[in-house]
C-alpha cells in the first residue's frame, strides 16, 4: 500500500467563507444578539472540527472524548481558527495511519 490509499489515510476539506456562515445563522449586520445567541457580523467567528468533511464515509474527525461530553458540552467541536469579515478558509488535509517503526511522530509520550 503507498502513502495516499484507501487504506491507511483519508482526506478532509474544510471551506468557511465568513459572510455565508453569517448569512445562514440569520444574522445580518447590526442584528446584535438574535434568538440562537450569535452576535453581529463584526464578531469573528469560530470554524469547529465540524466543518471538516471526510472523502470516507465512516471516517469522521473526533469532536469529543465520549457521547456524554458532547452532550454536556456547549462547544461544536475543536476550535480550528477564527475568521472575521470578508475572510474565508479553505482547507484540504489528508490523515495517515502510521507506527512509530516508521517516524517517531507516532510513538506514544507516556508508555
Amino acid at each position: 500500500c503507498t502513502d495516499r490509499c484507501n487504506r491507511r489515510s483519508v482526506e478532509f476539506t474544510l471551506d468557511v467563507n465568513y459572510e455565508e456562515e453569517m448569512e445562514a445563522a440569520g444574522v445580518t449586520q447590526g442584528d446584535g444578539e438574535d434568538a440562537g445567541g450569535l452576535a453581529d457580523r463584526t464578531l469573528p467567528l469560530t470554524v469547529t472540527s465540524q466543518k471538516l468533511i471526510s472523502n470516507h464515509e465512516h471516517v469522521s474527525p473526533a469532536h469529543f472524548m465520549s457521547v456524554e461530553e458532547n452532550d454536556v458540552s456547549h462547544d461544536e467541536g475543536v476550535s480550528i481558527v477564527k475568521i472575521g469579515p470578508g475572510q474565508a478558509l479553505r482547507l484540504h488535509a489528508i490523515a495517515r495511519i502510521g507506527i512509530s517503526k516508521e517516524h517517531a511522530k507516532w510513538c506514544p509520550v507516556a508508555v
